[in-house]
């Protein structure tokens, strides 16, 4: 009889143990003050742990005046960084993107007109945008992530281009109105 309730008793404290998983991260639609699709962040951030959270968020509503946009997201214990910046003709040069992606690890993409750059821990794309003043200016976006495990990167390289040509889009055609905006294909830049 009093292996019976030992054996009873064990399998009540079984039962009635904390859960020790990680809650599931949930990810809004959209992010970055609700102007970016979010399908490329769940795919970068963990699926489980610290909850999703949106930092600093500045220059995505559209109608905003900013040359620069910023947007902290974290989750799972792992960080977003997404930015934006009008780079005036006289200070960006397309040699300077071909110095990035010559670095090691980093490769060129492209998506229609745009070009830039992606490896294990950030994407950059440049999108052509003149300004009503004739000059040529160029739109930079620029996604980082971190950390930035090896064994992940070359799915993390194809999800971070994803995630800066979403943002390109976005920032391009309907908060900027960059020319080379209109024509950016949808779907992920190509390797270059």
């Amino acid at each position: 009889m009093a292996l019976g309730v030992v054996v009873v008793a064990g399998a009540g404290v079984v039962l009635f143990q904390p859960d020790h998983r990680e809650p599931a991260l949930s990810v809004p639609d959209l992010v970055c003050q609700e102007a970016v699709p979010g399908t490329h962040v769940k795919a970068l951030l963990p699926g489980t742990g610290e909850p999703f959270r949106e930092g600093h968020a500045v220059g995505f509503v559209v109608g905003g005046p900013e040359e620069l946009g910023r947007c902290d997201l974290s989750g799972g214990g792992t960080d977003l960084e997404v930015t934006y910046k009008m780079v005036q003709e006289a200070d960006f040069s397309w040699e300077s993107v071909q110095r990035e992606t010559a670095k090691p690890g980093r490769t060129l993409i492209w998506l229609g007109e745009a070009r830039g750059y992606t490896g294990s821990d950030r994407a950059a794309l440049f999108v052509d945008c003149p300004s009503g003043e004739g000059r040529k200016d160029v739109l930079e976006v620029s996604v980082g992530v971190e950390p930035a495990p090896e064994a992940e990167a070359g799915d993390r390289t194809a999800e971070l281009s994803a995630l800066a040509a979403d943002v390109a889009r976005v920032i391009g055609h309907e908060l900027k109105h960059c020319e080379g905006a209109s024509r950016l294909p949808y779907g992920p830049p190509k390797p270059g």
